[in-house]
């Protein structure tokens, strides 16, 4: 087993909901994004591809301006990276102000802009960086008249996650988009480890995924580098479901169990059992696991995961599956209803 059997299996399985729960044909096969390429694109692994804003990264002509905030974050092993907003420059100074507040809630210290008016440009930068490479950064980021331009230095990870989330934030206060529209893509290539907060490496998803075969050379010297063989499905921005393709060979498991952290004894007492099965020669194997819960709620144009949730679990709610019967609207039964008989008759078929 591969990656293209559980590719080619849940994109007939998800073409086939859509056609008989909403009508809908989607094409197959679907678009394929590195991890890589939609953090850098997305600021996030779960990107929604409905709408442009993408981020682009502006570093080398960041570095050549006199901002000292650009060039401290960039000596610091960070980044410059930016949005662009169509029609933005009608944004007035106070909506700046808000924004550059708000985008401090994910990390940032706060947001620098191009707004590109009729007459002039106006942007508190312009005091810092020479026309010319100015000139260059607006090209960059292909803005026009009558366009902003957002820019964020930090590190990577903030940079990622304050644009990304800037850039869902005006797709809902501007509707930039479109409605009853679809889009679904595989996001492959995941990191086998990332740090944690100690700067020690963890694993990425699980600690049995398998590292792709071209990288199994690097779990000696550079594992940080290795990737896995890791896919999530993602739809409107939500993923809803993931896999990988799991390690079936002993030696690699202990490797990446040391890696981890793990002794010979630990691995022994945690993992034993797993790892005398792999010396029996499992074969490969994989799989994937889809949220149906989250995918009913985008069929249903429902706003909130818990509105598809026959009874959500918490501090308010706990229990009240015997004390209380939900009724459940007769349009939402319907859909419900069709996916669970799309998702029968498939596996029949």
């Amino acid at each position: 087993m591969c990656e293209e059997d559980i590719y080619l299996l849940i994109e007939e399985m998800l073409a086939n909901i859509f056609q008989k729960v909403l009508g809908i044909s989607i094409h197959t096969p679907f678009p394929r994004l590195t991890y890589q390429k939609t953090m850098s694109r997305f600021g996030t692994d779960r990107p929604d591809v409905r709408f442009g804003l993408e981020l682009k990264d502006v570093s080398v002509l960041a570095a050549q301006s006199r901002s000292t905030i650009f060039k401290n974050v960039l000596q610091g092993g960070g980044v410059v990276k930016g949005i662009k907003l169509s029609g933005g420059a009608s944004l007035s100074r106070k909506d700046l102000e808000n924004l550059s507040q708000w985008v401090t809630s994910y990390g940032a210290k706060g947001l620098s802009w191009i707004s590109l008016r009729d007459k002039k440009v106006a942007s508190p930068l312009v005091n810092f960086i020479p026309e010319n490479i100015l000139s260059k950064i607006v090209d960059c980021m292909e803005g026009k008249k009558g366009d902003t331009l957002f820019f964020i230095a930090d590190k990577k990870k903030i940079v990622n996650e304050s644009l990304g989330n800037l850039r869902l934030h005006l797709a809902r206060k501007f509707s930039l988009t479109p409605k009853n529209t679809y889009q679904l893509l595989w996001v492959t290539d995941f990191p086998l480890f990332e740090p944690n907060e100690e700067g020690k490496l963890t694993f990425s998803h699980n600690p049995f995924a398998s590292p792709q075969e071209d990288d199994l050379f690097l779990l000696q010297e550079n594992p940080e580098k290795a990737k896995a063989r890791q896919y999530d499905i993602v739809l409107n921005g939500e993923e809803i479901g993931g896999g990988s393709i799991r390690n079936h060979r002993r030696k690699i498991q202990q490797r990446i169990f040391e890696i981890l952290g793990m002794d010979a004894f630990e691995a022994r007492n945690k993992f034993g059992f797993f790892l005398d099965a792999l010396s029996f020669g499992a074969p490969p194997h994989g799989g994937i696991a889809l949220g149906l819960d989250r995918l009913a709620m985008i069929l249903t144009g429902a706003n909130s995961i818990r509105e598809v949730i026959a009874c959500v679990s918490d501090e308010m709610s706990a229990g009240a599956i015997h004390t209380l019967i939900t009724t459940v609207s007769s349009t939402l039964s319907r859909t419900l209803s069709s996916v669970r008989k799309s998702f029968s008759s498939f596996a029949i078929n």
